[in-house]
């Protein structure tokens, strides 16, 4: 199994600080490809990858359902990736 980071880009919303788009390529060949996975930094100042989600309207209220669940193992180095590449994005003070 591969795991890229295909791009790091402008947030959709001010309390994201990037959007990444990740595709992980299987033994077999097989690719998947997820789009609006969100780089945050909680309120420790640690930074973490959230994973995308939808809303699902509970009552007068909504809840967030994970888009895609990982295993622990592949979230860490993902989530190892994905920061690595938003400093560096950061860095470059490369806006789209």
């Amino acid at each position: 199994m591969q795991v890229q980071i295909l791009a790091v880009g402008k947030p959709r919303k001010p309390s994201y600080l990037a959007a990444i788009k990740y595709q992980v390529t299987l033994d077999d060949g097989n690719v998947i490809t997820v789009d609006d996975a969100r780089i945050l930094r909680n309120s420790q100042g640690i930074l973490w990858l959230a994973q995308p989600t939808y809303a699902v309207a509970d009552g007068r209220n909504w809840q967030y359902q994970p888009t895609v669940v990982l295993s622990h193992s592949l979230r860490k180095e993902l989530e190892d990736l994905a920061i690595s590449a938003f400093e560096q994005w950061s860095a470059s003070g490369v806006r789209p």
